[in-house]
């Protein structure tokens, strides 16, 4: 069983849909900036906050979780300047607590995915949880992926855009970006580490160095600016609910 943190927003979602289809899921999210009604009702959903250790040690005691992908950072750099303590809180305390409650349950496979800035980079509490990750790794025996890729409209959505608003002026790699095919990444990495063929390592979507993961794992972007406005569509009506 895989749990999903922050599973209730744009590219969580569509990755829970493409789990859902090799096993069951539990999602986790506080719904801040997710939608209930984007999740697949064959997700176990279960409303809470990253840093709740008590809440997590709950779900990792009820369901056999064997792997967690983490997409509840926080990535706005307006709000993270406005109010950094609470970004520390959430991104830094919420990725420890998540860490630490793996640790003593004894679930050793994490994917930390990462969205980052059109200019490609990476909001300090982002660098710092990234840091914290490989540390774990390497003392507490864990595995752990991280995966960056671009923050832009192609990838991220909300409920003021419009369909069309979802595809962004072609910075990024549009192609690569489109939410399925950063998806289908997330599960690839996630497979390779639940193989045991892979102990930390950190995969780059927003650039050239993509060309690690193609390699190595034989990802491919399949999707067409077409099929990213219909991505975009169906997500946001889906989020009304």
């Amino acid at each position: 069983m895989i749990l999903v943190v922050g599973g209730a927003g744009y590219v969580g979602s569509h990755v829970v849909n493409l789990l859902l289809e090799k096993g069951p899921v539990v999602v986790y999210d506080n719904l801040s900036t997710g939608h209930r009604g984007s999740v697949d009702e064959r997700a176990i959903f279960i409303e809470g906050d990253l840093s709740d250790q008590k809440r997590l040690t709950q779900i990792f005691t009820l369901f056999p979780v064997q792997s967690v992908i983490h997409f509840a950072a926080s990535d706005s750099v307006r709000e993270a300047m406005g109010n950094p303590e609470y970004y520390y809180e959430n991104n830094v305390g919420g990725t420890l607590a998540l860490l630490k409650v793996m640790r003593a349950c004894r679930v050793k496979n994490i994917v930390l995915s990462l969205a980052v800035t059109e200019e490609n980079k990476l909001l300090e509490q982002k660098c710092m949880i990234e840091q914290m990750l490989e540390v774990y790794t390497k003392a507490y025996d864990m595995n752990g992926i991280v995966l960056r890729y671009c923050k832009s409209k192609n990838v991220q959505a909300t409920d003021s855009e419009s369909p069309e608003d979802a595809i962004s002026d072609g910075t990024c790699n549009k192609g690569f970006n489109n939410v399925t095919n950063v998806a289908n990444a997330h599960v690839l990495v996630l497979e390779a580490l639940e193989r045991g063929e892979l102990a930390y390592k950190m995969y780059d979507l927003s650039n050239v160095s993509s060309e690690n993961l193609q390699q190595e794992l034989e990802w491919q972007a399949e999707r067409n600016v077409h099929e990213m406005i219909e991505d975009a569509w169906n997500w946001h009506e889906n989020s009304k609910c």
